[in-house]
């Protein structure tokens, strides 16, 4: 009978640990990542998923209360994850569909924005104040490196900015290690 119940005991921890292994941060990141597929704009959504899973993702509506259960699950078995502090970078909350992927919508340049719903293009920078958010061409592109790759703070800037005006000047920005990407300039 003793020998029975250290048997049941031994196999339940076994499949507590297997259990908690497949609900590691990094196998709930890889499920976010394959949860972004679309076929339409409509199909897409914005998750906020928290630390260490990611903060803002792109997914398939179809999949958000699948994910939301995974990241549940995940919590429980490993409440550290709820003692993560790491700053989040944001993304636009308004999605596309673009080559079967959601990818963030793209701002028209000069046109305020009452919150962050889209992203800048390419040359051009955010400029968020008490009006909302506007693009506005960047003087020299060089001088923001936000969500361009990185690995250390030494190779991330933002563009001097006196909250009125630009300069040709960087200022130091931060390096997300775990990500690999600068943080995003802010400019108010």
């Amino acid at each position: 009978m003793k020998k029975k119940i250290i048997i049941i005991l031994v196999i339940c921890i076994i499949l507590f640990i297997l259990v908690g292994l497949y609900f590691r941060a990094g196998n709930i990141r890889r499920m976010i990542e394959k949860a972004n597929y679309c076929e339409q704009d409509n199909e897409c959504f914005v998750i906020d998923a928290g630390c260490p899973f990611g903060c803002g993702d792109y997914i398939n509506k179809s999949e958000e209360q699948k994910l939301k259960k995974f990241i549940s699950i995940a919590q429980l078995l490993h409440p550290t994850y709820l003692l993560y502090k790491c700053r989040c970078i944001s993304k636009p909350s308004v999605a596309i569909c673009e080559n079967k992927k959601c990818v963030p919508s793209v701002c028209e340049t000069g046109k305020y924005y009452a919150s962050w719903e889209c992203e800048c293009p390419k040359g051009f920078i955010s400029n968020i104040n008490n009006k909302g958010m506007i693009c506005k061409e960047s003087i020299i592109e060089d001088f923001d490196t936000s969500g361009q790759p990185c690995q250390s703070d030494n190779d991330c800037w933002c563009q001097s900015f006196d909250g009125a005006k630009f300069y040709n000047e960087r200022v130091p920005n931060r390096c997300n290690i775990e990500e690999g990407k600068c943080y995003t300039c802010y400019y108010e």
